[in-house]
Order: structure tokens, then sequence, then C-alpha cells
């Protein structure tokens, strides 16, 4: 066997071996986030989305802008999240824009997502859930549901050490454009989830969610949380819906 060979095989094993102990470190390293997570009582972040689709000639590209509050008492979680979307619509040479304002605020018991429709504002009242308040635990049990995740090596975003976790949806996307790999990065320190993104074929984003100038443990006004139904706009209860 020459040398080079000899090189090739022992980098062949070494991969080998660090693939498989990434497998069997993916039960710590979610141990790992639960637990930094549970350190922490409030955050305040901002956000930034996009989201890109393409079916045919008609291709959506919608971004993102705005701010996350948080605050847990016991079991109870409080969220306040106010965001700008701007979507851009094209079909051939005709473009549509279109501004959408969304505010969600949880209260502890329920989510209320405030958002315009033909122009008049609507109310959705729901149940507050794992996607919401980012809790770990639970939102990687709803992955798993759909994806099989992977743990891949850690990176650094924005100056902080993330876990990375990878989802490959366990059922072939029946509708074009969405994504085939989901990646998830969790904040080391404090077990948040700063950025999720889905990839498609090529590797390219579709869609990211990120959380920058993150602040933990700030105090926040109570009063934040509480939701006001606007005078005049109907209550849609979605809180019996079924997950």
């Amino acid at each position: 066997m020459t040398r080079q060979m000899r090189r090739l095989t022992l980098t062949c094993v070494l991969l080998g071996a660090a693939t498989a102990a990434l497998a069997d470190d993916l039960e710590a390293v979610e141990k790992r986030i639960v637990e930094a997570w549970g350190k922490h009582k409030s955050m305040t972040a901002k956000i930034t989305t996009v989201n890109h689709m393409q079916a045919g000639d008609t291709t959506i590209d919608a971004k993102g802008e705005g701010t996350l509050e948080t605050s847990r008492q016991g079991d109870k979680q409080f969220i306040r999240m106010e965001l700008k979307n701007t979507m851009v619509r094209n079909t051939g040479e005709q473009e549509t824009k279109m501004d959408q304002p969304t505010t969600l605020i949880a209260d502890g018991e329920f989510a209320y997502t405030t958002s315009e429709a033909m122009g008049k504002p609507m109310v959705v009242k729901t149940k507050i859930d794992s996607m919401m308040t980012g809790e770990p635990k639970a939102l990687l049990e709803q992955f798993r549901k759909q994806y099989e995740l992977k743990l891949m090596p850690e990176e650094t975003l924005d100056g902080r050490k993330v876990f990375v976790i990878a989802g490959t949806p366990k059922e072939k996307a029946t509708m074009p454009g969405m994504p085939v790999k989901m990646v998830l990065n969790f904040d080391q320190e404090h077990g948040v989830l700063l950025k999720v993104a889905g990839l498609a074929e090529d590797g390219k984003p579709v869609s990211t969610m990120a959380y920058s100038d993150v602040k933990f443990d700030v105090k926040l006004d109570p009063d934040r949380f509480k939701f006001k139904v606007p005078e005049g706009v109907e209550v849609m209860d979605r809180t019996s819906d079924k997950p």
C-alpha cells in the first residue's frame, strides 16, 4: 500500500468515526440545549425573515424585520413580536408589492395574532405552542415528527457559538419550491434557536428566520404582554384547532 493510499484510508476512517460520534452526541447536545434554555427568564431581539418561492413563471419574495420580547414566569410564556413583512410577487412582467404588518401577543394563556387582510385588521386567537416560545425540547420533538435530525459540526453565528442540527424531511415535498433540508442553529450558552433556514436542493435558502442583537434577562414591562381587542374587530377563535 502506498503512502498516499494509507493516508486516504486513515482519513476515511477518521471521517467515519467523527460522523458516528456526532450521531451519538445528538441526545447529549439536546440535553445541553434544554438545560441552557431553562437558565434565562427573559429575552429581547431583532428579527429578520427572508422567504423565496418560485412556481412556474411566478416568484414570491418576502422580507420581514421586527422585534421580539419574551418573558417566562413558571410554566407560563409571555411573548410580544412585532413584524413588518414586505412581499413582492412577480408573474411575467407584472409585479405586485404588499406590506403585511403583524403583531403577536401571548399573555401566558393564549396567543393573539393581529394582521391585515384587504386593508382591514383581523385577529386570530390560538393556543401557545413551541414554535412561538422557542422552548427547545418541545420544538425539537415537533421537528422530529417530520424530519430525521442529525447533529452537524458546531459553528459561530454573530460571535456566538452554536450547535447545528440538520433535518431531512421524512416525506418528500409534494409542492415545488419547498425546502428539502432544515438547519437549526442553537446558541450554546442560552439554548435559544438563533437561526432556522430551509434549504432547496441546490443548497440555497428558500426561508430564513434569524435573531440579532439578542439580550437576556432584561426587565420587561408586563403591560407589553396584555392584549386588547381593537374596537370593531372580530376575533377568530382557533384554540380548538388540532396542531
